[in-house]
């Protein structure tokens, strides 16, 4: 399987969402020919290990699947593959309701989130089963 793993912020640094970032992104780069697009701050390529360094200066092609590390509102900036995915984090009770459309995006094909926590999290702010269908 080939995968453009899309993370606009990043995943150097410190943050929640840069751990997550840097994790799943090693995972899939032990499983899968993975190209990463992401936030590079000054120096980084000396705050990566040999195989993020492989996954940020692969080429891009047209064969790969989108996976969208990013809010739901910047989706749609990332859906030029013909199968498009999106790996959703986030820390609250509830997701804020201006997601709700984002998440019911047609070219999103699934939503992955990384606990059942995420997942409750959606069902508590909408009971959309176009939604939660997609939810893995």
């Amino acid at each position: 399987m080939k995968i453009n793993f899309i993370a606009p912020a990043g995943m150097i640094g410190t943050s929640g969402y840069q751990n997550h970032c840097k994790g799943i992104t090693n995972e899939l780069g032990k499983m899968a020919d993975v190209k990463l697009s992401c936030g590079l701050p000054p120096n980084w390529n000396l705050q990566v290990n040999d195989l993020e360094l492989n996954m940020i200066t692969k080429q891009d092609d047209k064969d790969r699947i989108n996976v969208i590390l990013d809010l739901p509102y910047n989706y749609r900036l990332y859906t030029d593959k013909e199968i498009n995915t999106a790996y959703f984090i986030w820390e609250g009770q509830n997701v804020p309701v201006s997601f709700i459309p984002e998440f019911k995006n047609p070219d999103i094909r699934m939503i992955f989130v990384p606990s059942e926590k995420v997942r409750q999290a959606i069902k508590a702010t909408t009971n959309d089963m176009e939604i939660i269908k997609k939810i893995r």
